[in-house]
């Protein structure tokens, strides 16, 4: 069992053709412009929405997922398929890895959403059960990473080395969310870093301040 606490249907952004995400709850990094921060808390919590208070986040099992999943599955012979995202997915590595399993069970393209700072055992053994791969680098100073999202790039970059040498036919997309103040004047330091690897790709993310009202439904402040 698992705990997410969103599933979108008929996504075009989250991978190669149509695909259904799922958002796996808890991520070990606070980005100060997070615009899911109801998927920071690996548990269920209140949340106000439209004037009630609602609990985000439920308990549900792979094969329960894997059934809504499966519902879809006529655009998944496109290129389309699977998404798991976040939070951070490796944050509940051994559910993650059980949704990878019934996926393939079922013979559904699956890709994965990661920051990448977890355990790189856990991402080795996803990435076998991956058709598509991606991977967040947000800047390339370490202690300017450790300012704006509360920890360190250093596992970061090491786990995308890493897995970059062991899959190199696996095909991944660098993304990177352009903050204004934070990183805007690295983009091309940080697309040149990831085009040195095999079957990698890079994407800048704009800024949107979307999720802002999310944080006042959650009780806290929004920092950027």
């Amino acid at each position: 069992m698992g705990i997410i606490y969103n599933m979108q249907r008929y996504s075009l952004h989250d991978g190669p053709g149509i695909r259904t995400v799922v958002f796996l709850k808890g991520c070990p990094l606070r980005c100060r412009w997070c615009c899911n921060p109801e998927s920071q808390n690996p548990l269920p919590e209140p949340m106000l929405k439209n004037g009630r208070q609602e609990t985000v986040g439920y308990e549900a099992s792979a094969e329960e997922i894997l059934r809504a999943v499966r519902q879809d599955e006529i655009f998944y012979r496109k290129g389309g398929g699977m998404t798991l995202s976040g939070g951070e997915p490796l944050l509940q590595g051994d559910f993650m890895l059980e949704l990878l399993r019934e996926a393939a069970r079922y013979h559904i393209p699956a890709a994965l959403e990661t920051c990448g700072h977890g355990d790189y055992d856990l991402l080795r053994a996803a990435c076998g059960l991956l058709g598509y791969l991606l991977y967040d680098v947000k800047s390339l100073n370490s202690a300017k990473h450790k300012a704006y999202t509360g920890v360190g790039n250093e596992r970061i970059l090491l786990n995308l080395a890493r897995l970059c040498e062991e899959f190199p036919r696996l095909p991944k997309r660098v993304r990177m969310p352009v903050i204004p103040g934070f990183n805007e004047e690295e983009a091309q330091e940080i697309m040149a870093h990831a085009k040195q690897y095999p079957n990698t790709s890079f994407e800048p993310l704009p800024y949107h301040a979307f999720g802002v009202p999310k944080y006042a439904a959650l009780g806290r402040n929004y920092s950027l």
